[in-house]
């Protein structure tokens, strides 16, 4: 649980500190110093390789944090000139910060050795969620011996309570060459969970309540060799938007949006779309979506899958987070919906269509959480979404998350969906799962198990399997040798998942993974997994085995790896038969200061017994960066496709300050496999305006 310590950080009315590496402002020398940090990763209780010095102090402004690194080997210290979430293989510092100190909900702030950011939200129980971008300063610089960092987090940037008494802190580090992980306080490897071990700390009492408007317009410009951009409601491709954000108290926030650029400027990951038995999935990264995502998660499975709403009209929002509750809402009307992505009987055209029209779409998510002892919660949700004119879904339901000890966690949900379609059916059905979590340092076990009969549908979700009982269980081992070689060895002997349909009984789909992975010092880790699997796809039964080869890492500071090779059976879900697979799954980068080059392979094959190919191709990404800033940047990427023979390259400029502080200018030229030639150019201008 969060431990309440004897500090308290110093708080100004006004701090007077300027962001710039140099903590050489008054207000920095009464500052307590942070200093005994412990490495938890990848062994943890070791002694650090590298010394910190850690001040924290707050004003009515937002919390200031200085960071002092001292490198026994300086000149092996990494770090690069990059945009915002991109610093991954750089040496790190940065801060979880709970406002709330109740060990729910923290920010993630990092910065490397030249002031680039990364910054996230975590939820008690889940990974750091890097889709959230917020409004801070930082500032970084390389000394003789090592760095020094400096960052500003103001209060309007976090969501706190009026009276913040305590604030829950967990310091953390990383070196970039070795991948360890250092962190202050000491997270006890018998425990599981970062949240629930961070210190309350002393924290500046009641603030000003943040009161105002911001005021968020855009504009966009759109042309493709078909005429001006059609995607959203435009004027020869001139496209003006508005978002609107009011805080009336520091409970409460209200969204609202209407013609919004939901543009993607990052574009999706490209992916093998050949003989795919469910819909591919794709991160969210359009901002109206992103703020309170977080308070959507639910213990069953994605049921708020917000990419599912593909050209939103309008849309509102609000969040409230008063005491131990957590509320959040959310209203689009969406003129192009998609059809299910589930493989049971979900919607088609025929529930789309309202004769040759695509239908729209109002989508309604409503999500309620209590927290309760330690990093617990229960919690409600309400999904509707209503096919104007047309068939509906709707999904209700409660879930919760408990801990029965350091090292166990246990959750569990409960859900009822209608769904109606095009001639009138009516569908009903429950669902729902449950699971135990044991973690330690040594061992790990997990047990899930839940049903979903055919007729459950979540329209507003990424719920892809249907008619199914049945659960996974499994088993890990971690060892830590004495090697300083090999410091992290896991071993996950079995993980096993089955389940059947529950009309007949009959088994539906059954897996059994067995993995082991090395962790070296060169902040390599290098594993392989074993896979025995049986589908029944179409009334046919598909067993197959694969055993796959994988290796991530930064070995040098000049090369960034990751990918993995697979051989075996596989099966053709279209012949319904199992060939022979191949495939490799290749990514590397040589980041330089201030250009990145970057490389993406997917390759796959599968041959019938035969020995002729069902497919065989590459999907294919090249991409280089160059930045004269962190803020003023350029993008190339090259995608090819072989599966298809489409291939094509686009430019992407970009000045860009802060979340929806940005001007981007950009284009693309493309070529299909019958050398029809298309291409668009856009450009996209945001700013914030407090009032």
């Amino acid at each position: 649980m969060p431990t309440p310590i004897d500090l308290q950080l110093p708080h100004f009315e006004d701090a007077a500190i300027v962001i710039d590496a140099h903590a050489n402002e008054p207000s920095w020398d009464g500052a307590p110093v942070v200093e005994d940090w412990v490495v938890y990763w990848p062994a943890p209780d070791g002694t650090p390789e590298v010394h910190a010095r850690t001040r924290m102090l707050t004003d009515e402004r937002g919390i200031y944090v200085f960071y002092e690194v001292i490198d026994p080997e300086p000149e092996r210290i990494r770090a690069r000139i990059t945009k915002r979430d991109q610093v991954w293989g750089d040496d790190l510092v940065g801060i979880y910060l709970d406002p709330a100190g109740k060990a729910q909900r923290a920010y993630l702030f990092f910065v490397n050795p030249l002031g680039c950011q990364a910054d996230a939200t975590r939820l008690a129980g889940e990974d750091d969620e890097f889709s959230w971008d917020g409004q801070w300063e930082s500032a970084g610089r390389l000394t003789d011996e090592g760095y020094e960092v400096e960052f500003f987090i103001p209060w309007s940037t976090v969501r706190h309570p009026a009276d913040m008494t305590t604030l829950g802190i967990s310091l953390l580090r990383s070196t970039g060459r070795s991948g360890e992980r250092a962190g202050w306080p000491r997270r006890d490897p018998e425990v599981s969970g970062i949240l629930v071990q961070e210190y309350l700390v002393g924290g500046p009492g009641e603030i000003g309540r943040h009161r105002g408007l911001q005021v968020v317009p855009s504009l966009t410009a759109g042309w493709t060799d078909t005429g001006p951009d059609a995607s959203r409601l435009s004027w020869n491709g001139l496209a003006p938007g508005l978002t609107l954000r009011y805080d009336p108290s520091p409970a409460l926030t209200l969204l609202a949006t209407a013609n919004p650029d939901f543009s993607q400027v990052e574009s999706d990951r490209a992916q093998v779309d050949v003989n795919s038995r469910h819909a591919l999935y794709f991160e969210e990264k359009r901002p109206f979506f992103l703020e309170g995502r977080e308070w959507f998660n639910t213990e069953y499975q994605s049921l708020v899958y917000t990419r599912s709403m593909t050209q939103p009209r309008y849309g509102a929002r609000a969040t409230v987070e008063a005491g131990d509750w957590q509320v959040a809402a959310l209203h689009v009307l969406d003129s192009a919906p998609q059809g299910s992505v589930s493989e049971g009987d979900g919607w088609d055209d025929e529930d789309l269509l309202d004769g040759a029209t695509t239908r729209s779409a109002l989508d309604t998510v409503v999500r309620a959480r209590r927290a309760t002892s330690g990093d617990g919660f229960v919690g409600a949700i309400y999904s509707d979404k209503q096919l104007v004119g047309g068939a509906w879904n709707r999904v209700g339901g409660f879930d919760g998350r408990a801990r029965l000890s350091d090292s166990t966690t246990g959750a569990a949900s409960l859900l009822y969906a209608a769904t109606t379609y095009a001639d009138g059916e009516l569908r009903t059905a429950p669902a729902g799962q449950a699971s135990l979590r044991y973690e330690r340092k040594d061992n790990n076990a997990w047990i899930w198990g839940g049903v979903q009969p055919d007729d459950f549908m979540a329209e507003n979700g990424y719920v892809i399997f249907t008619d199914w009982l049945g659960g996974e269980f499994g088993a890990e081992h971690i060892f830590y040798p004495k090697s300083p070689r090999v410091p992290h060895l896991s071993f996950q002997p079995m993980s096993i998942a089955t389940f059947w349909r529950p009309s007949d009984g009959s088994l539906r789909d059954f897996f059994y993974e067995a993995e082991l992975e090395a962790r070296f010092s060169n902040n390599m880790n290098v594993g392989m997994e074993l896979i025995q699997a049986t589908e029944i796809f179409q009334g046919t039964n598909l067993s197959y085995r694969q055993v796959k080869v994988f290796a991530n890492g930064s070995p040098t500071r000049w090369l960034v790896l990751r990918g993995g090779v697979q051989a075996g059976e596989g099966p053709h879900y279209e012949s319904l038969t199992i060939g022979n697979q191949v495939g490799a799954r290749v990514g590397a980068q040589v980041p330089l200061k201030r250009v990145r080059f970057g490389q993406d392979l997917d390759y796959e094959r599968l041959v019938e017994p035969g020995g002729d190919a069902y497919y065989s191709g590459i999907v294919s990404r090249s991409r280089v960066e160059v930045y004269a800033t962190r803020d003023l940047w350029v993008r190339t990427i090259y995608d090819r496709d072989s599966f298809d023979g489409d291939h094509a390259v686009s430019l992407l400029g970009a000045w860009q300050t802060g979340p929806a502080r940005a001007v981007y200018v950009g284009g693309s030229l493309g070529q299909d496999a019958e050398d029809v030639t298309s291409w668009q150019v856009f450009a996209k201008a945001s700013w914030v305006f407090q009032l």
